[in-house]
C-alpha cells in the first residue's frame, strides 16, 4: 500500500482514514468471521454511530489505532482487538471454562438426544451448565445434587429430575427413571462413592466421565463392564476449538452463564470459603476492578 501510495479520507469527526486501515479492517474482521461466525463485530471504521448497540457479547476492534502515525510512515501504530465483556464481565469471563468444558464433555461421552444422562454436583460452577449443555444437545438429563437450596436452580437449568444426593440407593433411583439404566454419567464430585454409584446405574453401552480429581480409588464390577460393555471416560479442561464454540454458543444465545456471587477483591477468603462449602449455586466471581 505505501508503494501504490496510501489514498485519504476525512472522517465525519474529521480524524483521517486510510486504504490501508479498511485493508486491515477487511483482514482482520475475516479472520474473527472465521472463528466465531455468530459474534457480532464492532469496528471503528464500519460502526453505525447512530445506533445503539445492545449485544451482550462482541469483538471491539481498531484496525490501525494509530492512523496518523502509519499514514507518516513511523511505527507507532497497533491493532486493537478485543472481546467486549464490560457490560457482563464476570459472565464473559467465565464462558472459557464453565461452558467450555462441559462443550467437551458433550463430544467426549458422545452425548446423544436418545440418552438419559445423570449430573453429579448439579449444581455447581460445572454442574450446573453441564445440565445446560446437556438439554442443550436434546438429551434427557438428571441432576443429582446434595443441597437443597440448589434443587430448584438445577431444574431451571434444564434438568427433568431432581435427587437428592443424600438419600439412600442412588443407583436404583437412577435406574429406574431412566428405564433401565442412565447412559452417560457425569460426575464432578468424583467420589469413591459417586463414582460407584454413577457406574453401578449405567446401562448397556454406559458412560462414566470423571471430572473432579480427587483421587480417591473407586471400585467397579468387571463383570459389569464387561457385559454392558461400559466406558471410564476422564476429561480436562478443555482445547482452543471447544474455547471457540462455547463462545459461539453464548453469542447465537442458545447459553448464558450462571454466575450468583460477584465479590469485591477484599472479600475474596469469604468467597473461597463458600466455595469450599459448596453454597453457591453455578459460578462465583471477583471483581479485581471496582467500578467506579
Amino acid at each position: 500500500l505505501y508503494s501504490q501510495g496510501l489514498k485519504i479520507e476525512i472522517k465525519d469527526d474529521n480524524s483521517p482514514v486510510s486504504n490501508g486501515d479498511l485493508k486491515v479492517n477487511e483482514l482482520i474482521t475475516n479472520k474473527i468471521k472465521d472463528l466465531t461466525p455468530n459474534i457480532p463485530i464492532v469496528s471503528e471504521e464500519t460502526v453505525d454511530l447512530h445506533k445503539k448497540n445492545k449485544e451482550k457479547i462482541f469483538w471491539l476492534i481498531d484496525p490501525i489505532d494509530g492512523t496518523k502515525s502509519f499514514i507518516a510512515g513511523n511505527p507507532t501504530w497497533c491493532n486493537l482487538i478485543g472481546l467486549d465483556y464490560k457490560n457482563f464481565p464476570a459472565e464473559v469471563g467465565v464462558i472459557t471454562d464453565a461452558i467450555a468444558t462441559p462443550v467437551k464433555v458433550i463430544k467426549k461421552a458422545r452425548i446423544m438426544p436418545t440418552d438419559t444422562v445423570a449430573v453429579f454436583g448439579a449444581g455447581g460452577g460445572l454442574g450446573i451448565h453441564m445440565l445446560m449443555l446437556t438439554r442443550w444437545a436434546h438429551a434427557k438429563v438428571i441432576a443429582v445434587e446434595t443441597k437443597p437450596e440448589k434443587f430448584e436452580a438445577c431444574k431451571n437449568a434444564g434438568a427433568e429430575e431432581v435427587i437428592d444426593g443424600n438419600g439412600n440407593d442412588l443407583a436404583e433411583n437412577l435406574i429406574e427413571i431412566s428405564n433401565g439404566g442412565i447412559d452417560v454419567g457425569i460426575d464432578f464430585v468424583s467420589s469413591e462413592q459417586t463414582l460407584e454409584i454413577a457406574c453401578n446405574a449405567l446401562g448397556k453401552g454406559g458412560r462414566l466421565v470423571t471430572l473432579g480429581g480427587s483421587g480417591m480409588p473407586f471400585q467397579a464390577n468387571p463383570k459389569a463392564m464387561l457385559e454392558k460393555e461400559l466406558e471410564l471416560i476422564g476429561s480436562r479442561y478443555a482445547t482452543k476449538q471447544e474455547v471457540t464454540e462455547a463462545l459461539e454458543l453464548v453469542a447465537r444465545g442458545d447459553i448464558w452463564p450462571l454466575v450468583t456471587d460477584i465479590r469485591r477483591m477484599e472479600e475474596a477468603e469469604e468467597l473461597h470459603e463458600s466455595l469450599e462449602k459448596g453454597d453457591i449455586i453455578g459460578r462465583a466471581a471477583i471483581r479485581v476492578v471496582n467500578e467506579k
